[in-house]
């Protein structure tokens, strides 16, 4: 990585990129908690929804 750039990236944080809004698109993704402290993670949230 050239040494102009190496100071930007010190201290970077990670990003959730679903946070941007206003630029961009949700992320049609579901966590629900299961049994025995996994999680399993959906992408149409049919089987998270709770009746």
């Amino acid at each position: 990585m050239p040494r102009h750039i190496t100071p930007w990236h010190e201290g970077i944080r990670d990003w959730c990129i679903s946070r941007q809004l206003w630029w961009g698109h949700q992320i049609p993704v579901w966590v629900r908690r299961v049994p025995e402290n996994e999680t399993e993670v959906e992408a149409d949230g049919s089987d998270c929804l709770e009746s």
